[in-house]
């Protein structure tokens, strides 16, 4: 199984959707889409825990921005309010998908602002002490999250 996965990472490289690991933590399908203001911005981005144990999402930064928090999306009546995540758990073998209208990380305050084609510095730390340093590409709003091609992880 060893010889298969460098053949595996090779092969989804070449799909836009490969990443570094981290502490057994793997990021894929990151994008951002270009904010229409400075105030915020949402960028999405699929977690996946290859082990060696549970682990979750705890604090995230990004050198461009005031602030980053992890939100959900959740219908209460007829609004869809954002609600705040402190601690998203990272259970091992199952995707953690941030996606629109679901979970995903807002930025707030992006000094400057950024637009398609730029990219947007993400930094993910970890329960069991790991972070990684994640280069977000940002797409036009609206275009299919696919075309946000794959996030240089550091």
């Amino acid at each position: 199984m060893a010889s298969v996965r460098p053949l595996l990472f090779a092969l989804l490289a070449g799909t836009g959707c490969a990443a570094g690991t981290t502490g057994g933590i793997t990021v894929t399908e990151a994008y951002g889409f270009a904010p229409a203001t400075a105030s915020e911005a949402a960028v999405y981005l699929t977690l996946h825990n290859q082990g060696p144990g549970e682990d979750a999402l705890v604090r995230v930064s990004s050198p461009e921005a005031a602030g980053v928090m992890v939100h959900r999306s959740v219908t209460s009546g007829a609004m869809v309010i954002m609600e705040h995540v402190d601690r998203l758990p990272l259970p091992v073998g199952v995707p953690v998908r941030m996606a629109p209208g679901a979970l995903h990380l807002m930025l707030v305050d992006l000094a400057p602002v950024r637009q398609a084609g730029d990219s947007l510095t993400i930094i993910l730390e970890y329960a069991r002490g790991a972070s990684q340093t994640v280069r977000v590409p940002v797409i036009p709003y609206g275009d299919p999250p696919d075309s946000g091609g794959t996030p240089e992880v550091r």
